[in-house]
């Protein structure tokens, strides 16, 4: 038993010194196009939301998370970095969280979101609060949010808060929104040459 008892602490401590050297572990995958890291449960979703040196990863969402009410960290903000890589929701749903901001915080000109469906998600925030991203200079395509939007400040909308040269497409929000200025349905503000095409709204708006 002793000689097992070592032997698993060893194996422990090498898989400690492994994931400190190659970074955080998810449910599997390498980061990469051909291999991205899969996202499929909670503790998954906060390790990436921990761990800012890949934001420029690739990622899959292999099944449908449920936040259960837990209060969430956003990928990606205006403080640090945006998210820059690729996240791939696979016709998959994140749900029933509450958030700043929004899941992603602020997606940067190389980075995509797609395929992800936000579901219940209470966002809540100042400025640049949106349903799935509060700010967006990349691309967002074939995603949607259904939960309640509220910021204090400017910049907020039932998907995105602000799409600052980014591009959306055949995307859709269905959540109340309400905000100070610069408030929209689906996009809180729109510039620097965003397009947004194939998208609907269908929530309440209040706000300028």
């Amino acid at each position: 038993m002793n000689q097992r008892n070592g032997m698993a602490a060893t194996i422990i401590v090498v898989m400690a010194i492994v994931q400190a050297a190659y970074g955080a572990t998810y449910s599997g995958g390498a980061g990469t196009e051909a291999d991205p890291y899969q996202i499929g449960t909670v503790a998954d979703w906060n390790t990436l939301a921990a761990t800012s040196a890949d934001w420029d990863k690739q990622f899959v969402l292999t099944a449908d998370i449920d936040f259960v009410g837990a209060s969430l960290t956003p990928v990606g903000n205006y403080t640090t970095s945006s998210f820059t890589g690729v996240f791939d929701g696979g016709g998959r749903v994140m749900r029933n969280g509450v958030i700043s901001g929004g899941l992603f915080g602020r997606v940067g000109s190389s980075g995509e979101i797609r395929n992800l469906g936000a579901e219940n998600i209470a966002v809540t925030g100042s400025d640049h609060v949106g349903g799935l991203v509060g700010g967006n200079a990349g691309t967002v395509t074939a995603c949607y949010a259904t939960g309640t939007v509220s910021g204090t400040g400017h910049y907020v909308g039932g998907l995105v808060g602000e799409n600052c040269g980014g591009t959306i497409t055949s995307c859709y929000a269905t959540g109340a929104v309400t905000g100070s200025s610069d408030v929209g349905g689906l996009v809180g503000h729109n510039l620097e040459g965003g397009t947004i095409t194939s998208c609907y709204v269908t929530g309440t708006v209040s706000g300028s």
